[in-house]
């Protein structure tokens, strides 16, 4: 079975309340540890009795996601149609709020901008996992790819990309398989 290649933009992080309780971790303790894999103070925290989310602050995205998106476009090889970023550009151009930002990636009517929901495990002890699921502005969908274990490809993409970015909105870049 194949999986898809995903470079996106984490906008959401949710965990749930009684996977924190049963690992025994804080909300302090998921921060922590998410900032080893991304920029954290791009984000705020709000929580309700089910779960706990992390949301990229809306002054980031509107700031600056446009001319990260234009940047990492400009780097992206399309055969067949060198202008099929245009389109997503002029649009997120017009959008004010985030919410109109996220419904346009919900609405999956750009090959090149959706909104995808991920899942990815935290270690919370010896034995012991919790899911995150993470929500992001994926901006490359690439072919159907089978691989095994390609953790460190990833990682080396997302350091990459944040290397290379004036933008500090990378902050929030993830790469996934899904």
């Amino acid at each position: 079975m194949g999986q898809y290649l995903q470079l996106g933009i984490c906008h959401r992080i949710t965990v749930e309340r009684e996977q924190l309780k049963q690992s025994g971790l804080t909300e302090n303790d998921v921060v922590m540890r998410l900032g080893e894999k991304m920029d954290m103070t791009l984000f705020t925290g709000h929580g309700t009795e089910e779960a706990v989310r992390f949301t990229i602050r809306e002054s980031v995205v509107l700031e600056q996601l446009h001319d990260f998106l234009q940047d990492q476009y400009s780097m992206y090889p399309v055969k067949k149609d060198p202008d099929s970023f245009n389109p997503i550009l002029m649009k997120l151009s017009t959008l004010h709020s985030m919410r109109e930002i996220v419904e346009l990636a919900e609405g999956k009517t750009l090959q090149y901008f959706q909104n995808n929901d991920v899942y990815e495990y935290m270690e919370a002890g010896h034995w012991n996992r919790i899911r995150l699921r993470l929500s992001l502005f994926v901006f490359f969908f690439e072919g159907k790819i089978s691989m095994e274990e390609y953790t460190y490809f990833l990682r080396y993409l997302e350091h990459l990309v944040r290397a290379h970015s004036q933008h500090t909105i990378a902050g929030a870049f993830r790469a996934v398989i899904q």
